[in-house]
């Protein structure tokens, strides 16, 4: 008698069909697993495997791409926002309510500055948000200092600037850290208009690193701002997620002498777009196994590898052009230059 594995149940999927499949008697699902690609060959499709439980695997047969195409980005009052498509065909999803920082790095035109159109210009509609920010080049913070409270923001050269910005942002942390001790709980998790979730955006934070090393040459070790505003930065996201303080940081590396080891461990969102090199990926992804590093470095603009809840998805980013991003400030719309669309 031959005894083989038997179907438990088929039902569609996100990404196509499901097959739940029990294992011969006495046998493990790992045999399923490790037999995944002759299950695939057999059916004339990409199969992926999940175990289910000790004698259960789930085989879901692959019929769509689920990263296929562009996908324009939704609308959102709240503190959650679609950010694009996974490849196991769920909805990549960034909540600022969740104790989580943000990290997202990726070369010029990779697609980096729609991902941050599409957050921002989502959730600066939600009363429950409030966003500052420091922006050398102006471009994405620009429309939001001229939509909102222009002594939240930072833009330009301006170290300086900068630091007053960060010490502010660490009174307020230290002001609700007091409030937690006081009420008695380990952090905050619910946002309105009177309490909101504060989010700190720094784009190009090499860059600002880098105005801050030549506002300092020549000056007393008490003026210099280089160090002061890493050690700033640094104690947010220590200390800010359960005080309700969020930072989003941007960069096209996410280099050791810019993102030290412990500042890297403090996202719990990290998100990585096209980079020139394997080691930008495993600074920011050091579980990322090798094809996946090869993978990214040749992603097409928008395609993303998003870490999420310790978990690893590759990510197409749903796109917001630089037009519409300043319709949902309430800006009127500009015409948009070949650099900001693809950045």
């Amino acid at each position: 008698m031959v005894h083989a594995p038997r179907v438990a149940g088929i039902r569609p999927s996100a990404l196509g069909v499901d097959i739940r499949v029990r294992t011969i008697p006495g046998q493990p699902a790992q045999s399923i697993l490790e037999a995944k690609d002759r299950f695939s060959s057999a059916l004339g499709v990409p199969l992926r495997a999940t175990e289910i439980d000790a004698a259960t695997v789930c085989l879901s047969a692959i019929l769509r791409d689920p990263l296929k195409g562009i996908r324009a980005a939704g609308n959102s009052c709240t503190t959650r926002v679609v950010v694009g498509r996974c490849d196991d065909g769920s909805e990549a999803v960034i909540d600022l309510a969740d104790a989580a920082h943000i990290a997202v790095q990726g070369m010029t035109r990779s697609g980096k500055s729609a991902l941050l159109y599409t957050i921002l210009g989502q959730v600066f509609a939600s009363e429950s948000v409030h966003i500052s920010g420091i922006d050398p080049n102006q471009v994405l913070l620009g429309p939001l200092a001229d939509a909102s409270e222009t002594d939240s923001f930072v833009l330009g050269a301006d170290p300086v600037g900068a630091l007053r910005l960060l010490d502010e942002a660490c009174r307020v942390m230290d002001e609700r850290a007091r409030g937690l001790k006081d009420s008695g709980i380990a952090a905050y998790e619910e946002f309105t208009s009177d309490f909101p979730v504060r989010v700190i955006v720094l784009e190009e934070y090499a860059g600002l690193l880098r105005q801050a090393a030549a506002h300092d040459e020549g000056l007393k070790p008490a003026e210099r701002t280089a160090g002061k505003i890493k050690q700033r930065v640094g104690r947010l996201l220590s200390e800010g997620a359960k005080a309700g303080v969020r930072v989003v940081l941007i960069t096209q590396r996410a280099e050791a002498s810019i993102i030290d080891g412990d500042s890297r461990g403090q996202f719990g969102t990290r998100i990585t777009l096209s980079v020139d090199n394997g080691d930008s990926v495993r600074l920011l992804h050091p579980q990322a196994s090798p094809e996946t590093i090869e993978a990214v470095i040749r992603f097409p603009v928008g395609r993303a590898l998003f870490w999420q809840h310790r978990q690893e998805r590759i990510m197409q980013c749903d796109f917001t052009e630089y037009g519409e991003y300043r319709r949902r400030l309430g800006l009127s719309p500009v015409v948009e230059t070949e650099e900001e669309i693809n950045q």
